[in-house]
């Protein structure tokens, strides 16, 4: 954030960053307008996402950092465009180049 980047954070279960002092929203229906998304908790409700339907036409890079996404939804993030990444296996799609 000091260096311009604008850092959103949501969390099922996490209503108050207390470290940062920061609220925390507890639903996220679409993906934000953001360059990328990391998943870092394997939470049900990312589970349940949709890939594109959830993107919307947007292309951000996914970062599934904690075995938070299927193989399928990985797949279908990268077919809708996005570049994917997946911590241990690092690159897994490129996606669209903006």
């Amino acid at each position: 954030e000091r260096d311009g980047a604008t850092i959103l954070c949501f969390d099922p279960l996490v209503r108050h960053w207390e470290e940062l002092d920061r609220p925390v929203p507890t639903e996220m229906q679409h993906c934000p307008d953001v360059h990328a998304v990391v998943f870092a908790v394997p939470h049900r409700e990312f589970r349940a996402i949709e890939p594109r339907s959830w993107l919307g036409g947007k292309t951000p890079l996914i970062v599934d950092a904690n075995d938070c996404l299927s193989a399928e939804q990985l797949g279908a993030f990268a077919a809708a465009g996005c570049g994917v990444h997946k911590v241990g296996r690092g690159l897994v799609s490129e996606g669209v180049r903006a």
